[in-house]
């Protein structure tokens, strides 16, 4: 009995520490629109904002872009956190997520089956279209290194087309108060 109760507490524990950090939910958190140097959610999820990276934040008449990089520990676990918004309202938010242990990689490509992403099949990545312009993806990028070590990738990205916004234009003219009529 003692034996058991040794392997149940030692599977419990195991498994406890593969465990990823971070779920599907969580990556539309990771990014403050209005304010993108906030990163108060990573920093609450026990991420740290990467030194040995280039941060990036470049801004143009045409498109806003800002690269940000994470790191955690325990378990080891990295971030590259990119978005841009382009002048004419069109956005692509992105996530490349690194996990060090392949029970996490696999678990969290378990969970995709509980939410309301589809498997596509052609594509090889998991899909969900809100509109003809605008949806969510999440491709499973399997094993890769970084920096001398193994790491197992899961891409998302998030996009919304400019057909779907409406940028602020200034009037070209103004509106004329009297009407006029005109004859033939």
């Amino acid at each position: 009995m003692k034996i058991f109760l040794t392997f149940i507490t030692v599977l419990l524990f195991s498994h406890c520490t593969v465990c990823q950090i971070l779920t599907i939910k969580d990556f539309n958190k990771l990014y403050n629109y209005s304010n993108p140097d906030d990163h108060s959610f990573l920093l609450n999820k026990g991420f740290l904002l990467s030194t040995d990276t280039v941060n990036i934040k470049k801004e143009d008449a045409f498109v806003k872009y800002y690269a940000y990089s994470f790191k955690k520990l325990n378990p080891r676990e990295m971030l590259a956190v990119s978005y841009t918004k382009y002048k004419e309202g069109g956005y692509n938010f992105e996530v490349n997520y690194f996990v060090a242990s392949v029970t996490a990689y696999k678990k969290f490509i378990a969970s995709l089956k509980r939410t309301k992403f589809k498997f596509s099949k052609r594509r090889q990545l998991y899909t969900i279209f809100a509109s003809s312009y605008s949806g969510e993806t999440l491709q499973p990028k399997g094993q890769t290194v970084v920096k001398g070590k193994k790491y197992y990738r899961i891409q998302y990205t998030s996009y919304e087309g400019k057909e779907l916004s409406l940028p602020i234009q200034e009037p070209i003219m103004q509106a004329d108060t009297t009407v006029s009529s005109i004859t033939p």
